[in-house]
């Protein structure tokens, strides 16, 4: 058999192995997505990271099929020349970047949506550490609660007038507040 014959055999063979060796971990399928769960909340979330999950999907697939289509129509063995004049090309380098950052925004309005806190809605927080105790205090609530490592504390609010984005902090003597979900 012909050297090239056997080495695109045993690449495919070496492919299947690997694409099918996870079918012997016995995992269940169902467990490996995001629960829907059982309230308003949570369906919303499921929703949201099924939306993004899409997203991240089809990028996925655009990006790595130009990647193959530019593997194959640009290679060696087609006599593809390597072009050595182009040095450099802003206008690429400002789409390159822009484009990502059109997507993450786009993608972050839905996803800040589900942090605004609904006028006259009932929330409660459960709090624990990882390190140490840390106080932690969401401003515009007035509450003040110590996340302590494994310990559950729980924070029940009712946000009754206004709408908006309520960030959490980490506050303590001598301490410098930490902006941010912890």
């Amino acid at each position: 058999m012909n050297r090239q014959i056997r080495h695109v055999l045993s690449s495919a063979a070496a492919s299947l192995v690997a694409a099918f060796a996870p079918l012997a971990a016995h995992a269940e399928w169902g467990n490996l997505n995001m629960p829907v769960g059982v309230t308003e909340l949570s369906k919303q979330i499921h929703a949201l990271h099924m939306t993004i999950f899409w997203w991240c999907v089809a990028i996925g697939v655009f990006v790595f099929g130009w990647m193959i289509w530019s593997l194959v129509a640009f290679r060696k063995s087609k006599g593809a020349v390597a072009d050595t004049s182009i040095t450099h090309s802003t206008k690429a380098e400002i789409i390159w970047t822009l484009i990502p950052v059109v997507i993450l925004v786009i993608m972050a309005i839905p996803a800040a949506r589900t942090l605004i806190a609904i006028e006259d809605t009932k929330v409660r927080l459960l709090l624990t550490a990882q390190d140490v105790i840390h106080a932690w205090w969401v401003p515009q609530f007035g509450m003040k609660k110590d996340a302590i490592p494994g310990v559950v504390n729980e924070l029940r609010l009712h946000a009754n007038r206004g709408q908006g984005r309520h960030e959490g902090r980490v506050q303590g003597l001598g301490r410098r507040p930490e902006n941010g979900w912890h």
